[in-house]
């Protein structure tokens, strides 16, 4: 996330919301395309193996380059996207989603951890609860 403050460093992510040069330094990831970017959407972000490097998108076959998919879960792709502007900051800064992986939310698995629990033991009360098992009464 960039957040640009006014007080102290406004403009300081200009190169990549200025709609003038944003296109030299933002690549989008979408979904099963290779990483295009550039004014003229003549570069591509070419995986060598183990690093992105920029090539020209008429030196290189696109057939043959990597596809964004944020569902395959590849983590060296995914980690080198998210470490490029680290790495080498003359790189675009990618944009879009890394990753979507599925899960279950903490209240979808308590939700399903409930019912599991209902399906095996059946319905519970609060004095089914408390006078089950070793209890003890507190006197005065």
């Amino acid at each position: 996330m960039l957040q640009n403050c006014v007080i102290f460093n406004d403009g300081a992510f200009s190169q990549f919301t200025d709609p003038k040069i944003k296109k030299e330094h933002v690549v989008y990831m979408d979904q099963g395309k290779p990483f295009i970017f550039g004014q003229n959407d003549d570069k591509v972000l070419h995986w060598t193996g183990n690093y992105y490097e920029v090539k020209n998108v008429a030196d290189v076959n696109l057939d043959d380059e990597v596809k964004h998919d944020d569902h395959a879960g590849h983590a060296a792709y995914e980690y080198a996207l998210a470490s490029l502007r680290e790495t080498a900051p003359e790189l675009p800064l990618p944009i879009g989603v890394f990753r979507d992986m599925p899960e279950e939310t903490y209240g979808e698995r308590l939700t399903r951890q409930i019912e599991q629990v209902k399906a095996q033991k059946g319905e519970g009360t609060l004095e089914k609860l408390l006078f089950s098992g070793k209890t003890f009464e507190v006197t005065e």
